[in-house]
């Protein structure tokens, strides 16, 4: 899933750990902002995201700084 978000959105994701994104069976909409997709995909998973610039940082919700 973030590997397909990085191509269509000209983004890198980086992600602390590795997240299975395998069981996610949403979509996502190419003409909507990268982050209305983000923000439905993370939601499902459980994770948040951080943007900087042309790069998304993933972490889990639970992740303490």
């Amino acid at each position: 899933v973030f590997d397909e978000l990085e191509r269509q959105f000209d983004v890198s994701i980086e992600s602390p750990i590795a997240y299975d994104t395998e069981g996610f069976s949403g979509y996502f909409l190419k003409k909507a902002k990268i982050e209305t997709n983000l923000e439905a995909i993370c939601g499902a998973l459980g994770l948040t995201y951080e943007s900087q610039g042309q790069t998304i940082i993933i972490s889990s919700m639970d992740a303490t700084p």
